[in-house]
Protein backbone atom coordinates (compact mmCIF):
# COMPACT_ATOMS: atom_id res chain seq x y z
CA UNK A 1 0.00 0.00 0.00
CA UNK A 2 2.47 2.20 1.07
CA UNK A 3 4.19 2.17 -3.00
CA UNK A 4 0.54 2.90 -4.56
CA UNK A 5 0.37 6.00 -2.00
CA UNK A 6 4.24 7.25 -2.51
CA UNK A 7 3.68 6.89 -6.53
CA UNK A 8 0.16 8.70 -6.44
CA UNK A 9 2.10 11.74 -4.19
CA UNK A 10 4.57 11.83 -6.71
CA UNK A 11 2.64 11.44 -10.37
CA UNK A 12 -1.04 12.78 -10.33
CA UNK A 13 0.87 16.07 -10.09
CA UNK A 14 3.53 15.50 -13.02
CA UNK A 15 0.09 14.04 -14.64
CA UNK A 16 -1.86 17.55 -13.71
CA UNK A 17 1.60 19.43 -14.49
CA UNK A 18 1.64 17.82 -18.13
CA UNK A 19 -2.18 17.94 -19.36
CA UNK A 20 -2.81 21.46 -17.89
CA UNK A 21 0.27 23.66 -17.54
CA UNK A 22 2.85 22.69 -19.89
CA UNK A 23 2.45 22.94 -23.38
CA UNK A 24 0.01 21.06 -25.55
CA UNK A 25 2.73 19.26 -27.47
CA UNK A 26 4.25 17.84 -23.40
CA UNK A 27 1.31 15.38 -23.48
CA UNK A 28 2.29 13.34 -26.92
CA UNK A 29 6.30 13.37 -25.58
CA UNK A 30 5.61 12.07 -22.24
CA UNK A 31 2.90 9.51 -23.73
CA UNK A 32 5.52 8.82 -26.07
CA UNK A 33 8.22 7.88 -23.00
CA UNK A 34 5.89 5.73 -21.24
CA UNK A 35 5.45 3.71 -24.74
CA UNK A 36 9.14 3.10 -25.21
CA UNK A 37 9.14 2.42 -21.53
CA UNK A 38 6.48 -0.04 -21.70
CA UNK A 39 7.25 -1.42 -25.11
CA UNK A 40 11.20 -2.47 -23.15
CA UNK A 41 9.51 -3.76 -20.21
CA UNK A 42 6.96 -5.86 -22.25
CA UNK A 43 9.46 -7.53 -24.54
CA UNK A 44 12.66 -7.22 -22.66
CA UNK A 45 11.85 -6.88 -18.82
CA UNK A 46 9.67 -10.36 -19.03
CA UNK A 47 12.23 -11.91 -21.17
CA UNK A 48 9.96 -12.85 -24.02
CA UNK A 49 12.13 -11.61 -26.21
CA UNK A 50 15.94 -11.87 -26.11
CA UNK A 51 17.22 -9.96 -29.07
CA UNK A 52 17.68 -5.96 -28.36
CA UNK A 53 17.49 -4.75 -31.87
CA UNK A 54 13.87 -5.99 -32.24
CA UNK A 55 13.18 -4.63 -28.42
CA UNK A 56 14.67 -0.78 -29.77
CA UNK A 57 12.99 -0.96 -33.09
CA UNK A 58 9.73 -1.61 -31.48
CA UNK A 59 10.49 0.93 -28.84
CA UNK A 60 11.62 3.65 -31.52
CA UNK A 61 7.91 3.02 -33.53
CA UNK A 62 6.10 3.25 -30.10
CA UNK A 63 7.72 6.25 -29.12
CA UNK A 64 6.47 7.43 -32.85
CA UNK A 65 2.90 6.63 -32.86
CA UNK A 66 1.30 9.47 -30.18
CA UNK A 67 3.84 12.05 -31.99
CA UNK A 68 2.26 10.83 -35.26
CA UNK A 69 -0.68 11.07 -33.99
CA UNK A 70 -0.78 14.69 -32.27
CA UNK A 71 0.85 16.20 -35.77
CA UNK A 72 -2.42 14.73 -37.81
CA UNK A 73 -2.13 11.04 -38.24
CA UNK A 74 -0.91 11.63 -41.93
CA UNK A 75 -1.69 7.88 -43.67
CA UNK A 76 1.31 7.76 -45.87
CA UNK A 77 4.24 8.22 -42.91
CA UNK A 78 2.31 5.58 -40.81
CA UNK A 79 2.28 2.76 -44.03
CA UNK A 80 6.02 3.88 -44.19
CA UNK A 81 6.90 3.93 -40.62
CA UNK A 82 4.76 0.49 -40.58
CA UNK A 83 6.27 -0.69 -43.85
CA UNK A 84 9.96 0.00 -42.64
CA UNK A 85 9.03 -1.41 -39.21
CA UNK A 86 8.10 -4.95 -40.25
CA UNK A 87 11.09 -4.94 -43.00
CA UNK A 88 13.62 -4.13 -39.71
CA UNK A 89 11.72 -7.53 -37.46
CA UNK A 90 11.87 -9.91 -40.31
CA UNK A 91 15.12 -9.68 -41.20
CA UNK A 92 16.48 -9.23 -37.61
CA UNK A 93 14.79 -13.13 -37.45
CA UNK A 94 15.94 -14.23 -40.75
CA UNK A 95 19.69 -13.09 -39.50
CA UNK A 96 19.14 -14.78 -35.82
CA UNK A 97 16.49 -17.67 -35.42
CA UNK A 98 17.72 -18.56 -32.13
CA UNK A 99 16.83 -15.13 -30.71
CA UNK A 100 14.15 -14.15 -32.74
CA UNK A 101 11.76 -16.50 -33.84
CA UNK A 102 8.90 -16.14 -36.16
CA UNK A 103 6.16 -15.71 -33.13
CA UNK A 104 8.32 -13.18 -31.90
CA UNK A 105 7.59 -10.60 -34.91
CA UNK A 106 3.49 -11.08 -33.48
CA UNK A 107 4.65 -10.23 -30.26
CA UNK A 108 6.75 -7.02 -31.12
CA UNK A 109 4.07 -5.55 -33.27
CA UNK A 110 1.62 -5.92 -30.25
CA UNK A 111 4.15 -4.13 -28.04
CA UNK A 112 5.64 -1.55 -30.78
CA UNK A 113 2.07 -0.78 -32.92
CA UNK A 114 -1.15 -2.16 -30.65
CA UNK A 115 -0.79 -1.09 -27.39
CA UNK A 116 1.04 2.85 -28.27
CA UNK A 117 -1.89 3.07 -30.81
CA UNK A 118 -4.15 3.04 -28.32
CA UNK A 119 -2.52 5.12 -25.71
CA UNK A 120 -2.46 7.44 -28.00
CA UNK A 121 -6.14 7.81 -27.77
CA UNK A 122 -5.02 10.71 -24.87
CA UNK A 123 -3.71 12.66 -27.45
CA UNK A 124 -6.97 12.59 -29.63
CA UNK A 125 -9.38 12.96 -26.65
CA UNK A 126 -6.47 16.14 -25.49
CA UNK A 127 -7.13 17.55 -28.93
CA UNK A 128 -10.66 17.66 -28.53
CA UNK A 129 -12.61 20.88 -27.35
CA UNK A 130 -12.55 20.98 -23.47
CA UNK A 131 -10.64 17.40 -24.04
CA UNK A 132 -8.31 18.58 -21.03
CA UNK A 133 -11.21 17.49 -18.90
CA UNK A 134 -12.21 14.46 -20.69
CA UNK A 135 -8.48 13.21 -20.99
CA UNK A 136 -8.23 12.70 -17.22
CA UNK A 137 -11.55 10.22 -17.15
CA UNK A 138 -9.74 7.29 -17.47
CA UNK A 139 -7.05 8.07 -15.10
CA UNK A 140 -9.33 9.18 -12.66
CA UNK A 141 -11.84 5.90 -13.22
CA UNK A 142 -8.74 3.66 -12.85
CA UNK A 143 -7.19 5.09 -10.03
CA UNK A 144 -10.56 5.50 -7.89
CA UNK A 145 -11.51 1.94 -8.92
CA UNK A 146 -7.87 0.62 -7.84
CA UNK A 147 -7.88 2.87 -4.20
CA UNK A 148 -11.51 1.24 -3.62
CA UNK A 149 -11.43 -1.96 -4.90
CA UNK A 150 -8.19 -2.34 -1.93
CA UNK A 151 -9.84 -0.90 0.78
CA UNK A 152 -13.00 -2.95 0.30
CA UNK A 153 -11.22 -5.72 0.01
CA UNK A 154 -9.29 -5.24 2.89
CA UNK A 155 -12.71 -4.83 5.30
CA UNK A 156 -15.09 -6.97 3.31
CA UNK A 157 -13.60 -9.23 1.17
CA UNK A 158 -14.71 -13.14 1.60
CA UNK A 159 -14.63 -14.87 -1.81
CA UNK A 160 -11.35 -14.85 -4.20
CA UNK A 161 -11.69 -13.15 -7.55
CA UNK A 162 -9.50 -14.77 -9.54
CA UNK A 163 -6.86 -16.49 -6.72
CA UNK A 164 -4.81 -18.10 -9.55
CA UNK A 165 -3.80 -14.61 -10.88
CA UNK A 166 -4.02 -12.38 -7.87
CA UNK A 167 -4.96 -14.04 -4.63
CA UNK A 168 -5.46 -10.65 -2.89
CA UNK A 169 -8.31 -9.37 -4.88
CA UNK A 170 -12.01 -10.60 -4.12
CA UNK A 171 -15.56 -9.79 -5.67
CA UNK A 172 -16.19 -7.85 -2.78
CA UNK A 173 -13.67 -5.60 -3.87
CA UNK A 174 -14.35 -5.51 -7.64
CA UNK A 175 -17.94 -4.85 -6.33
CA UNK A 176 -15.99 -1.44 -3.98
CA UNK A 177 -13.90 -0.82 -7.29
CA UNK A 178 -17.10 -0.33 -9.42
CA UNK A 179 -19.14 2.00 -7.02
CA UNK A 180 -16.04 3.94 -6.64
CA UNK A 181 -15.30 4.31 -9.99
CA UNK A 182 -18.88 5.76 -10.70
CA UNK A 183 -18.95 7.93 -7.53
CA UNK A 184 -15.57 9.39 -8.18
CA UNK A 185 -16.11 9.87 -12.20
CA UNK A 186 -20.02 11.79 -10.60
CA UNK A 187 -18.26 14.17 -8.01
CA UNK A 188 -15.33 14.86 -10.90
CA UNK A 189 -18.07 15.98 -13.12
CA UNK A 190 -19.80 18.16 -10.61
CA UNK A 191 -16.46 20.21 -9.96
CA UNK A 192 -16.10 20.64 -13.39
CA UNK A 193 -19.17 21.73 -13.93
CA UNK A 194 -19.14 24.07 -11.14
CA UNK A 195 -15.66 25.68 -11.42
CA UNK A 196 -15.11 25.28 -14.85
CA UNK A 197 -19.09 25.47 -16.25
CA UNK A 198 -18.67 22.59 -18.75
CA UNK A 199 -21.99 20.79 -19.61
CA UNK A 200 -21.82 17.75 -18.20
CA UNK A 201 -23.57 14.43 -18.73
CA UNK A 202 -24.13 12.71 -15.43
CA UNK A 203 -25.74 9.16 -17.02
CA UNK A 204 -22.73 8.72 -19.21
CA UNK A 205 -20.31 10.12 -16.72
CA UNK A 206 -22.13 6.86 -14.51
CA UNK A 207 -21.93 4.70 -17.36
CA UNK A 208 -18.12 5.39 -18.10
CA UNK A 209 -16.90 5.04 -14.24
CA UNK A 210 -18.82 1.43 -14.68
CA UNK A 211 -17.37 0.70 -18.00
CA UNK A 212 -13.72 2.61 -16.91
CA UNK A 213 -13.76 0.54 -13.30
CA UNK A 214 -14.54 -3.07 -15.33
CA UNK A 215 -11.75 -2.58 -17.81
CA UNK A 216 -8.87 -1.69 -15.07
CA UNK A 217 -9.96 -4.37 -12.78
CA UNK A 218 -9.44 -6.46 -15.98
CA UNK A 219 -5.95 -4.98 -17.62
CA UNK A 220 -4.74 -5.23 -13.94
CA UNK A 221 -5.98 -8.97 -14.03
CA UNK A 222 -4.33 -9.28 -17.16
CA UNK A 223 -0.85 -8.22 -16.58
CA UNK A 224 -0.94 -10.24 -12.97
CA UNK A 225 -1.10 -13.03 -15.79
CA UNK A 226 1.64 -11.66 -17.86
CA UNK A 227 3.82 -11.66 -15.09
CA UNK A 228 2.66 -14.99 -13.68
CA UNK A 229 3.57 -16.49 -16.97
CA UNK A 230 7.10 -14.64 -17.27
CA UNK A 231 7.17 -15.24 -13.32
CA UNK A 232 8.30 -12.24 -12.40
CA UNK A 233 6.89 -9.55 -9.55
CA UNK A 234 7.15 -5.92 -10.87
Amino acid sequence: MLSRIVVAVIWIPVLLLVIFVLPPFALPCALAILAAVGAYELLWRTSLLRNMRMVLYSMAISAAIPIWVYCGANGTAAVCGLLLYMILLFAESMANLQNAAFEKIGLSFFAGVVIPFFLASFVRLDLRPEGKYIVLLPFIAAFSSDAVALFAGMLFGRRKLAPSLSPKKTVEGAIGGFVGGIAMLLLYGLLVQVFFFCQVNYPLLAVYGLLGSVFSQFGDLAFSYIKRECQIKD
